[in-house]
């Protein structure tokens, strides 16, 4: 596992012309990257910056429910009602996972 993170770390360098250390640090968040590195990693990964920082941002629901849309679009009906009994079960189930009865 760790040959293969540290695959992935010098490929994303190269692709972002910086060294491995520098990823390294953005990786761990002992640094932030300039805007052109950061704009670099955007285009290795093929994302937008909002699909990239959707777990930071305060308004990021309609990423989400794109990456949802995104799965569902190739499933077929027997698939989609199973997603969904899941999907229902794991919402009637957050309550309990916010309030610390429940784990997931």
């Amino acid at each position: 596992m760790k040959n293969s993170l540290q695959s992935v770390t010098k490929k994303l360098a190269e692709l972002c012309n910086v060294g491995t250390t520098h990823i390294s640090h953005i990786e761990t968040g002992n640094c932030i990257p300039s805007l052109k590195v950061f704009i670099a990693i955007i285009n290795a990964f093929s994302c937008s910056a909002d699909e990239l920082l959707c777990d930071e941002l305060d308004r990021a629901e309609y990423i989400y429910i794109s990456e949802i849309t995104q799965i569902l679009e190739g499933c077929s009906s027997h698939e989609l009602m199973i997603i969904t009994d899941a999907i229902q079960a794991l919402f009637r189930s957050i309550p309990l996972i916010v309030f610390g009865l429940m784990e997931l």
